[in-house]
């Protein structure tokens, strides 16, 4: 006889009373006949009867835990004597369907019964035809105590909960004496029932998606989970909907379930945002989950001022660059001025005169309301509101550029420019150039 739990005995009910079994699509067959070995829902509890050993007990294969063990029968702590290489053992494989929170059992003895309950890491849905679910060679150890009278609900631990659980009961004789022939026989009775449990509500946020939309951006927010309507809110935001609405999760065992859905919120650009997501339900396990965030770069609201289109003269020995800067060909009348470089002004970590960043700089003049960057008699300037509108549209360095994503905002204007020295959106042409 192997010692190892990959014995273990699937279905752990008997022929005609096995319980549930696995469709070929992972759905349950709920069926008297099924004999699937997964445990039903309802109160009618299935029986195996006379349940002896199956194996013998080697730790250098599996190690049985007997630590934090409880009576099921009064809820109090109990000390177990666990076995000892050799002995007699007996493994039992039982399945529970997915979105259950637990399951009632019972292990009724004459003998002095120890047992320890494991949870294979491995989901699997097995089909119906005595193969073992999970994997049998990576389990991890859900709870331990001692054979009983009554029932007891077995609460789930470290359990991912949209899929099945595969588990694996091991159950030994406490009064084994080794060397003795006649002594680890045991039998009991094994029965369970509720395998829906106490069904919990639950839902998970998903990953979250923001577009900018022109002076407006949206946030989308997926979700999934059952037994729980969900509802969020935001007083920075223009509107919030739910697809489906309401947005209410069902448990995956009625008829036509839902269980995703979409929040989808709508915020003026530059503003954060920072939506509570509430659920409601009558059932435990849920509590409120925040999602915030900024306004995406780029995406904001851009006034434009602009005077008429301008021709001025050009003369052929007037350099290249005034020209295009929008200069009468005496140069001298373009007057003298101060003023930031595309690389200053188009950088986050720009440094200023005053000391401070460009990020920092942008801040500081917009606690006064908002700034217009460019203009003169022959140019365009465009009034901002937040410092990260500015430097998601403006360019960071290099030659005469557009405004970045400019046209996708507004596309009943030129394209806008901004010469490669000093900051000045220009809108004039040469005449000849």
């Amino acid at each position: 006889m192997r010692c190892t739990p990959s014995v273990a005995e699937a279905p752990a009910m008997p022929p005609g009373t096995r319980g549930s079994a696995w469709n070929a699509n992972g759905t349950v067959n709920d069926s008297p006949q099924a004999n699937g070995g997964i445990i039903r829902c309802g109160n009618s509890a299935e029986t195996q009867s006379n349940i002896q050993a199956n194996s013998c007990y080697d730790p250098l294969v599996f190690t049985i835990t007997t630590m934090n063990c409880v009576n099921p029968g009064n809820g109090q702590p109990v000390n177990l004597t666990g076995p000892v290489a050799g002995q007699p053992v007996r493994w039992l494989n039982f399945d529970v369907r997915p979105y259950s929170s637990g399951f009632d059992f019972q292990m009724v003895s004459n003998d002095n019964l120890g047992w320890a309950l494991y949870r294979s890491v491995t989901s699997t849905t097995p089909p119906p035809d005595g193969t073992i679910s999970g994997d049998c060679e990576l389990l991890v150890f859900n709870s331990c105590g001692v054979d009983f009278n009554g029932w007891s609900a077995a609460p789930f631990q470290n359990l991912d909960f949209p899929y099945p659980s595969n588990f694996y009961l091991v159950v030994w004789d406490m009064d084994y004496v080794p060397g003795n022939q006649n002594s680890g026989k045991f039998n009991f009775n094994f029965k369970a029932r509720y395998s829906c449990g106490e069904q919990l509500c639950q839902y998970q946020i998903g990953e979250k998606s923001v577009e900018c939309n022109g002076d407006t951006y949206t946030v989308t927010i997926p979700v999934s989970g059952n037994n729980v309507t969900l509802t969020a809110t935001d007083p920075l935001g223009n509107s919030i909907t739910y697809s489906p609405s309401p947005l209410t999760l069902t448990n995956p065992g009625v008829n036509n379930p839902v269980t995703t859905g979409t929040i989808t919120a709508i915020y003026d650009a530059g503003e954060p945002y920072n939506l509570t997501i509430t659920p409601s339900s009558n059932l435990s396990g849920c509590s409120p989950t925040t999602v915030a965030g900024s306004s995406p770069p780029g995406c904001c609201t851009i006034e434009i001022t602009c005077p008429p289109d301008t021709t001025v003269a050009c003369v052929g020995d007037v350099p290249a660059a005034d020209t295009a800067a929008g200069c009468p060909a005496d140069t001298s009348d373009c007057g003298a001025f101060c003023t930031y470089t595309q690389g200053a002004y188009g950088n986050a970590g720009g440094m200023h005169s005053n000391g401070l960043n460009t990020t920092q700089t942008l801040d500081s003049l917009l606690q006064s309301g908002p700034i217009v960057i460019g203009g003169g008699a022959n140019n365009c300037g465009f009034q901002v509101t937040t410092s990260t509108c500015i430097l998601g549209i403006l360019p960071a360095g290099g030659p005469s550029q557009p405004l970045t994503d400019y046209s996708q905002h507004h596309r009943r204007h030129d394209r806008y420019y901004l010469s490669g020295g000093p900051y000045r959106a220009m809108r004039g042409r040469c005449a000849g150039s």
